[in-house]
């Protein structure tokens, strides 16, 4: 292979790469943006998720994979269900400060 022949695959792969990560970049602030969309909405107070769909624009599909993952870390809790409720209301955990957290080992 000559020079030329390695200098232009690099570049095609380098343009290949280019196109994943503004693919990567683009799909991360949209979730950001929706994750900043339900925890305000939760800041107003619990809601079920198709309340939630409904104030971040999403369906209920996406907003329930999105309740999950903050669940999973901590960052929203499952209310108990009404009677009669299809649907467990979700609320903002409050974050602890830094005296609240435990210790270190």
């Amino acid at each position: 292979m000559t020079e030329p022949e390695k200098k232009e695959r690099l570049r095609n792969l380098k343009n290949k790469r280019r196109e994943y990560i503004q693919r990567a970049t683009q799909r991360v602030k949209e979730n950001n943006a929706a994750i900043k969309k339900i925890k305000t909405r939760l800041a107003d107070g619990p809601a079920t998720v198709p309340e939630l769909a409904q104030a971040a624009g999403l369906t209920t599909r996406e907003t329930l994979w999105f309740v999950s993952a903050l669940k999973k870390y901590g960052q929203v809790a499952e209310g108990a269900k009404n009677r009669g409720d299809s649907y467990f209301p979700y609320s903002l955990v409050p974050e602890n400060s830094e005296s609240e957290k435990p210790a270190a080992d």
